[in-house]
């Protein structure tokens, strides 16, 4: 048995256990439960102690093997974050572990080694935003990098604004898919790791749909042939695959339902999406899998809690203690 948890969307071939925590959902407003499940068997484990704050919208993945989360919004305290938190398994709590240099709200974290985590882009109150319409806060293109010993430094710049976007790493290039800034965007751009501190960001073609506040990931299929997954957000329940043998985006089954900021999982070698919301604001607390071109239902697995903005991050076995 392998295991995630749900913090945000950073898919590692962990395995297909997922511990959810944070994020917002019409009846309880901004969400601190955690809840962990194994996806193969859909076991609820033992849950770890609620986040330290109510939020929504806050980034995470593992750095250093140590679950860490950054950024969001409460309302409890009407305040962007700046604040990364791990897990610290031995203690069964959160502590708090790194500042960054500016508060963000519906970042993207993506780790790019075991040991530095980048997190880009996002809503903030602080310096180096793109004011929308004259309104505070705005969306800025900066970035950090967050290493395992707490340092945070700046990162290559996204090549423009946004937030509620989503990343992809795939074969050494990062997939940057959509997001929001002044609309949401249809463009996708790429970059390879090989350039990354120059930032040289490459147009990767626009996707059918605009999308904001969706899910991606990458997909093998069963000829072991990768392709780039986006799906949902105010694409509602549509998706779309980028071919890269093609070098082109192209149309995918539809899920049957709208779902704005749902959340990727890896399941085995099959990619699914689970939680998010309706364009009615129903929320969703089913798991979809996307496999042989189509979407079906995990009949056995759901959230004890609905819920949409909250996170995704793979974690050890250790992690799963049955009830």
């Amino acid at each position: 048995m392998r295991t995630l948890i749900f913090l945000c969307l950073v898919p590692f071939s962990l395995g297909d256990t997922v511990l959810v925590t944070t994020g917002y959902n019409k009846e309880n407003g901004e969400l601190a439960s955690c809840e962990i499940i194994d996806l193969t068997s859909g076991q609820v484990c033992a849950p770890v102690p609620d986040f330290p704050l109510t939020l929504k919208g806050a980034g995470g993945a593992l750095l250093g093997g140590i679950p860490t989360v950054c950024g969001g919004y409460s309302s409890a305290t009407n305040e962007f974050q700046n604040i990364c938190y791990q897990f610290n398994q031995a203690g069964n709590e959160w502590v708090e572990f790194a500042v960054m240099e500016l508060t963000r709200y519906a970042p993207y974290v993506i780790a790019l080694s075991d040991n530095e985590l980048w997190i880009t882009g996002g809503t903030s109150f602080d310096g180096e935003t793109d004011q929308v319409d004259g309104l505070v806060p705005g969306y800025t293109k900066t970035t950090e990098i967050l290493s395992a010993d707490g340092t945070v430094r700046r990162g290559p710049d996204l090549p423009e604004p946004s937030h509620s976007h989503c990343m992809a790493l795939m074969d050494g290039q990062i997939y940057l898919i959509g997001g929001e800034a002044t609309y949401s965007s249809k463009a996708t751009y790429r970059l390879d790791l090989s350039s990354f501190e120059a930032g040289n960001w490459i147009d990767n073609g626009e996707m059918e749909y605009k999308r904001y506040g969706h899910a991606c990931d990458v997909f093998e299929d069963q000829h072991g042939k990768k392709e780039v997954v986006a799906v949902g957000g105010d694409g509602y329940g549509t998706a779309e695959v980028y071919s890269v043998s093609h070098g082109k985006w192209h149309s995918a089954p539809d899920t049957t339902k709208a779902m704005f900021y749902p959340q990727a999982v890896t399941i085995g070698n099959t990619f699914g999406i689970m939680g998010g919301s309706g364009y009615d604001f129903t929320y969703w607390d089913d798991l979809l899998e996307y496999g042989q071109h189509a979407w079906t239902q995990r009949g056995n697995l759901a959230l004890q809690v609905p819920r949409r903005e909250f996170v995704a991050i793979a974690v050890p076995d250790s992690y799963c203690v049955p009830q």
